[in-house]
């Protein structure tokens, strides 16, 4: 398979694609609920730590990500692993 040869950064920015897409055709049925990062299966603590520093890298600041990145995302902020929580503390 084609993700099968993507770099591990690549690899997570897939997931992440591919999560933003599941929630949001979720939300266009009715049937997406908001759950706790524990619950989910699609992204891994790795995952999120890189797209979050990537992110803050790139200029957005933790607001923006906390208010809009991540419930698109489909999380509740307060499940999200603590190394997460550290990197959107302050700007």
């Amino acid at each position: 398979m084609l993700v099968e040869n993507f770099t591990s950064e690549q690899q997570s920015q897939w997931k992440t694609i591919t999560r933003l897409i599941n929630v949001s055709i979720n939300k266009l049925r009715n049937t997406h609920e908001t759950q706790s990062f524990i619950d989910n299966n699609e992204l891994d603590d790795v995952d999120l730590v890189l797209l979050v520093s990537d992110l803050k890298q790139r200029g957005l600041d933790s607001q923006m990500i906390k208010s809009y990145l991540l419930p698109e995302l489909g999380y509740n902020i307060e499940s999200l692993p603590t190394d997460v929580l550290e990197l959107l503390k302050g700007n």
